[in-house]
């Protein structure tokens, strides 16, 4: 009998620190946790994969890389907003969100869509841009190239990790599929007529087609689902931090800033010559 006591005691210590670790952000019993924390520290630390202009990309000041797009200036007025100072991290896409998730930055800025399976992780910000799906292929192929059915047996590359990667499945389902981590190795792979095509957000590929001659977009029709709206990524449980980045957003597409951190971004990326 006291055997018995033991064990059922015993199980429900176990089941109370399963229950205690199913917590593990610290935001889900303060909603003031994240922000702030960045408050405490004056810091604003992102995550971002400077290959995808006019977004994120790389220039070269002062004899010394600068990352630099439309997401840094959007990141860098949440910073202003907060009073701190802005801090960019650069890794290749696949490792943003994985820096999220063990706490080494603050949020993942850089042309994330917003997918089911990325919400079971991550909370995210409203919507701050509506992507468009276009198809980018080599000019001497524009005639042939020309509708979705042209595509079937093709070979058609995205950036890995993507929405662009799904789209190409439910979009193309009689071209074959590559994925790459960055977009000027797609580029060249495009250009060296390894592969036919790259799904790619329209205006990052008029970044790409602005600096190359060789390159247009295809004629053939895309669709953008929902998942090609870009947010920002928060963790999970960010409470206030969540609800102070939607309020800059806000104000900033109200005012058409946004808009306007695309365009001039697009125009440094195309002056830079440096879209790899």
């Amino acid at each position: 009998m006291k055997f018995k006591k033991l064990f059922l005691l015993f199980s429900a210590f176990i089941t109370t620190l399963i229950a205690l670790s199913g917590c593990t952000s610290p935001g889900a019993n303060d909603p003031d946790y994240y922000l702030q924390g960045i408050k405490d520290r004056g810091q604003l630390v992102i995550a971002t994969s400077p290959d995808y202009p006019p977004f994120e990309f790389q220039v070269l000041k002062n004899n010394r890389n600068e990352i630099v797009g439309a997401d840094i200036a959007l990141a860098q007025a949440i910073a202003d907003d907060l009073g701190v100072k802005l801090v960019v991290q650069s890794m290749n896409f696949n490792s943003v969100l994985t820096a999220l998730a063990a706490g080494k930055v603050d949020m993942a800025v850089s042309a994330l869509s917003v997918t089911p399976e990325r919400q079971e992780s991550f909370d995210f910000s409203i919507p701050y841009y509506q992507a468009t799906n276009k198809m980018l292929i080599l000019k001497k192929n524009s005639q042939t190239l020309f509708t979705k059915e042209a595509f079937a047996g093709k070979t058609v590359g995205a950036q890995k990790g993507t929405a662009q990667v799904d789209a190409i499945r439910d979009q193309l389902p009689n071209s074959y599929s590559v994925a790459i981590t960055s977009i000027g190795n797609l580029v060249a792979e495009l250009t060296q007529g390894k592969i036919d095509g790259i799904m790619i957000e329209s205006s990052v590929g008029q970044a790409y087609i602005e600096s190359n001659p060789e390159l247009t977009f295809s004629d053939a029709p895309f669709e953008t689902s929902g998942e090609g709206a870009f947010a920002i990524a928060l963790p999970q449980h960010s409470g206030n931090l969540r609800l102070e980045v939607n309020r800059i957003i806000e104000e900033l597409k109200a005012q058409g800033k946004i808009d306007h951190f695309v365009t001039e971004a697009f125009q440094q990326a195309v002056e830079a010559g440096q879209l790899d």
